[in-house]
């Protein structure tokens, strides 16, 4: 009766320790734990995007849902978009391999096995998820304190596991080494020490990372600045309806608005920053990057500008930009909430713009052509095109993702898009 009983309990603290590693391992902020305060270059202190909430809990919730928030997190059934939408258990690389996705007690894996032996050649643990699921998502694992992108991906709009970027479909190949200027535009924060030896590619630079420096998503603090001193001043005189201690978007000029969003939406066209992690709201390009940011691009790639990543490029050559002095990513873009989608919401920033105008549509003068264009002007003069620097190992063929175009422009329709426009009433 007695071994029974200690039978049960040692099942109970196996499961309980179970339940608390768990926990533990869905902690965005795990340097919170020990009542640590993280601190930014510039000597500022994070508080977390959490103690946003008591404040601003309507932003917060919205912003939770966000892509920007989303864009790196920890793997769950909820964040691993593939495992409850892809079509297929997994991919097949080369003549004698499968790559598939498995949930295990301790986590998600990626696991190669060799089709002829039905044995697994490798089993790589899912640490990170990078994408919000939107396009697709990429996967991210530990190797001691070294991050490595898996050869599996997920892509959104055909429902499949397919190649990472930049593997080779005909073979199964070596974990691609992360270096911090990837999560620069994928994280909130994070601190490293350079490393160029790896595990598997001794000619490639790997970045070490400390665990602990990392926030994962774009949160509150990678647009708004490190926040722990305001938060701390608030919880003192929370009548004080001033924010004090905090960048405030009304106090800074246009390009200083641009350059955060240039800092990750300006694609390959912007030359790498030499700090990474050091830029926040309120600094210009200029001082962080290898050359002059503004020249380089213009002189070279603002006219050839890819419509994926450079996104800042193509609205400053739009002459809605060039003709106002105060025309800026968020004159369209509400950056705390999730208004991907929403036709009717871009429609009306246009409208309130052009309102005193005279607008002639060249859609033909057919009552559901002209209804849809009274209800969407984005299809026609920002319209989603293909990127020609992102591409998708589909199967046997190259896809190019589909990405709207930030060129605000008048595009000469062709008889296939109005008919699509109309079909789509």
């Amino acid at each position: 009766m007695m071994k029974k009983f200690m039978f049960f309990i040692l099942i109970f603290i196996a499961v309980f320790a179970l339940y608390l590693w768990q926990k533990k391992s869905i902690n965005r902020y795990e340097y919170f734990e020990k009542g640590q305060k993280l601190e930014h270059f510039n000597g500022l202190k994070f508080s977390g995007s959490d103690a946003c909430m008591s404040c601003h809990e309507d932003i917060y919730n919205q912003h939770i849902k966000s892509a920007h928030f989303l864009t790196s997190t920890l793997p769950s059934d909820s964040t691993l978009k593939g495992i409850h939408e892809a079509i297929s258990d997994g991919f097949k690389v080369g003549k004698h391999h499968s790559y598939s996705i498995d949930k295990k007690w301790n986590g998600f894996f990626q696991i190669l096995e060799n089709d002829s032996t039905n044995k697994i050649v490798r089993k790589d643990k899912i640490d990170i998820v990078i994408g919000s699921g939107v396009k697709g998502q990429s996967f991210f694992s530990w190797e001691g304190d070294k991050l490595f992108q898996l050869q599996t991906s997920y892509f959104v709009p055909s429902k499949k596991w397919i190649n990472s970027p930049g593997y080779k479909e005909e073979l199964a190949a070596k974990l691609r080494p992360i270096s911090v200027s990837c999560l620069e535009c994928h994280a909130t924060f994070a601190q490293t020490t350079p490393h160029k030896q790896t595990k598997y590619n001794f000619n490639k630079t790997n970045d070490e990372f400390n665990k602990k420096s990392i926030i994962w998503g774009v949160d509150c603090e990678r647009c708004h600045g490190p926040a722990a001193k305001h938060v701390a001043y608030q919880n003192k005189f929370p009548n004080d309806t001033i924010g004090k201690h905090i960048v405030k978007q009304n106090q800074l000029s246009r390009q200083q608005k641009m350059d955060m969003c240039a800092l990750c939406h300006s694609g390959s066209n912007r030359k790498k920053t030499n700090k990474e992690f050091h830029f926040v709201l309120g600094d210009t390009l200029d001082n962080f990057v290898y050359k002059d940011f503004r020249s380089y691009y213009k002189s070279k790639y603002k006219a050839a500008a890819d419509v994926h990543g450079n996104q800042v490029e193509l609205l400053e050559s739009s002459k809605c930009f060039e003709k106002t002095a105060t025309m800026d990513c968020t004159t369209c873009h509400n950056a705390h909430a999730n208004e991907r989608g929403n036709l009717i919401n871009f429609n009306t920033k246009c409208i309130n713009c052009h309102k005193n105008q005279n607008i002639s549509c060249s859609l033909p003068a057919t009552s559901s052509a002209q209804a849809h264009n009274a209800s969407n002007c984005i299809d026609c003069h920002m319209p989603i095109s293909k990127s020609n620097s992102m591409k998708i190992q589909d199967n046997d063929s190259l896809v190019q993702v589909e990405v709207r175009s930030h060129l605000i422009k008048i595009y000469e329709p062709t008889t296939d898009k109005i008919n699509q426009y109309i079909n789509n009433l």
